[in-house]
């Protein structure tokens, strides 16, 4: 009997391992160079043709083992551009539900779970909860506002393998500004902490991948979030005879000794330098070189709008989109 159960044992452990085997799915075959060129000039249309987030992920839940690294790369791109591209539109229509929003928040409703949304006893609120989290979207209260954002911390969890680094790197920076607000409502002030975190991230970022498709909205982030630190954009950092802040000046001091060798410190030292000539009054000639050390063209940013949803926005969307259009497969030539 002993040996009998030893031998049934030994076999349901050996049907359990083949249907272990069985369970997991094989590797997907690569796609062929015409496949391939096929798949992606159809995703790229999509992409571009304003398709939702929902139905561009479900093409690339079902394609992306079978593209090539870069290919895979690029779709992913393409799918959080549609997702970027919904986000204002989606954000107009949470704007009639704020106080309804405030009030689940305070009932312990987690509205971005099903479970959640399923308790929503507003009929046209439900069904825009049950949109946005269609189509990847997180709803959260930033600086006194329901905003909704797109989930990059599930892009990033379902497809960081298959992106490049560059890609990567920009993905979690937007995680950063969804997610850490650097403006205080209710103070009215900006956390310049946070401003000149971001301000390194950028810059570390625009070093390591210095060929990246990204470099230019890079490189306008860096612009807003310098606007922002020098104020060249609004009052926050001056009192009303425009001379700046003491707190201001101490962490300008604070910058320049900490990152004496990165180009935000060498770009504070020289503003630091310079406002000595006006005893840190903002003048027009102060101005005019807060201007040109930041690169400012034209008054950019909006304060009295929600300043954690920057123009960088709009700079990582064209990048995405250049990207997409540059990493199209050609068109075989005559002859071909």
């Amino acid at each position: 009997m002993k040996v009998q159960k030893k031998i049934a044992v030994a076999t349901a452990m050996a049907s359990l391992i083949t249907l272990s085997a069985c369970s997991e799915q094989a590797p997907k075959e690569k796609f062929t160079e015409a496949e391939q060129k096929e798949f992606v000039d159809e995703f790229s249309a999509k992409v571009l043709g304003a398709e939702k987030p929902a139905i561009v992920h479900k093409e690339l839940q079902a394609s992306i083992e079978r593209l090539p690294k870069t290919e895979a790369s690029n779709a992913v791109d393409g799918l959080l551009y549609t997702m970027h591209q919904l986000t204002a539109e989606t954000n107009t229509k949470l704007q009639g539900f704020q106080e309804a929003l405030r009030e689940l928040k305070n009932k312990n409703i987690d509205f971005n779970s099903v479970t959640g949304i399923n308790k929503v006893k507003d009929e046209t609120l439900r069904t825009l909860l049950e949109e946005a989290d269609k189509q990847l979207f997180i709803i959260e209260e930033i600086g006194g506002q329901f905003i909704a954002y797109p989930d990059i911390e599930y892009i990033l969890k379902e497809y960081e393998n298959y992106m490049n680094e560059d890609l990567k790197a920009m993905s979690k920076f937007s995680l950063e500004e969804n997610t850490q607000p650097f403006f205080n409502t209710e103070a009215n002030a900006f956390n310049m902490d946070i401003v000149i975190q971001r301000i390194n991230t950028i810059e570390k970022n625009m070093k390591k991948f210095p060929d990246s498709y990204y470099l230019d909205g890079m490189k306008k982030s860096k612009t807003y979030y310098y606007q922002i630190y020098f104020g060249t954009n609004n009052s926050f950092l001056v009192d009303a005879n425009d001379t700046i802040l003491p707190e201001i000046i101490e962490h300008y001091k604070k910058t320049a000794e900490k990152h004496p060798d990165a180009e935000i410190g060498k770009t504070t030292i020289q503003v630091l330098e310079k406002l000595k000539e006006s005893k840190n009054v903002v003048t027009d000639d102060i101005y005019v070189f807060l201007l040109d050390v930041t690169g400012t063209e034209t008054e950019t940013i909006n304060t009295e709008g929600t300043p954690e949803e920057s123009t960088a926005n709009e700079d990582i969307n064209n990048a995405i989109q250049k990207a997409l259009e540059n990493n199209k497969p050609e068109e075989p030539t005559s002859g071909e």
